[in-house]
């Protein structure tokens, strides 16, 4: 997105984006519910909720404040951030397998 030619490509990247973003919330929570013991799973809900309602507050004030900078540094930061996300769910990931398997 960061290099998009037109409005029209940014878009439709952009609602491809939400479209497919649409369910990482209740991914989360699911992975929560498998992750977390029922004792400590409001608990761990709780502090999962407060940091998505921080990041949704945050986010907006970080990524305007580069956007006065560079509009596709905004998009590549996003990405990096995706990226490393997405990292770290692939190793917690193993680490669950291996758990499973035992």
């Amino acid at each position: 997105m960061a290099h998009a030619p037109g409005w029209q490509s940014l878009m439709l990247l952009r609602c491809l984006t939400g479209f497919c973003l649409g369910g990482v919330l209740t991914l989360a929570y699911s992975l929560g519910g498998t992750l977390v013991s029922s004792e400590q799973r409001g608990a761990a809900f709780g502090w999962l909720a407060l940091s998505v309602q921080v990041g949704t507050a945050a986010s907006p004030l970080a990524t305007g404040a580069l956007a006065a900078l560079s509009l596709p540094g905004v998009f590549l930061l996003d990405g990096g951030l995706a990226w490393a996300g997405a990292a770290l769910l692939l190793l917690g990931a193993r680490r669950l397998r291996r758990g499973a398997a035992s």
